[in-house]
């Protein structure tokens, strides 16, 4: 449902708008552009499965087989993947700062 009201009423309204505000200037981009700029990466609202921890592991499991990507997997989780990397990267450096070791556990 979610899917269809993208595709059928929130994308055209949005190129619409983006057009207007380009070709009446109130938004400063270059119109060359246009065709980069009608292309949003929408996010709808994800609601958690009844077993969570299948889910993930069926992520974990398609990323393996490069059946997903790991961007892909963060995106339908409703987050964005380089704020994800950066927010682990600066988890990494408080620990280290704090005199915390890295602690990785293998099977």
């Amino acid at each position: 449902m979610q899917r269809w009201f993208i595709d059928t009423v929130i994308t055209p309204v949005f190129e619409g708008w983006l057009e207007t505000n380009l070709l009446n200037g109130t938004i400063n981009l270059p119109a060359a552009k246009m065709s980069k700029f009608l292309k949003p990466d929408w996010k709808p609202r994800r609601w958690a499965w009844v077993d969570p921890l299948k889910d993930q592991q069926a992520s974990i499991l398609a990323v393996e087989n490069h059946l997903k990507s790991k961007r892909q997997v963060v995106s339908e989780m409703g987050s964005d993947y380089e704020s994800v990397l950066r927010e682990i990267k600066q988890d990494e450096e408080l620990a280290e700062d704090v005199g915390l070791e890295k602690v990785i556990t293998e099977e």
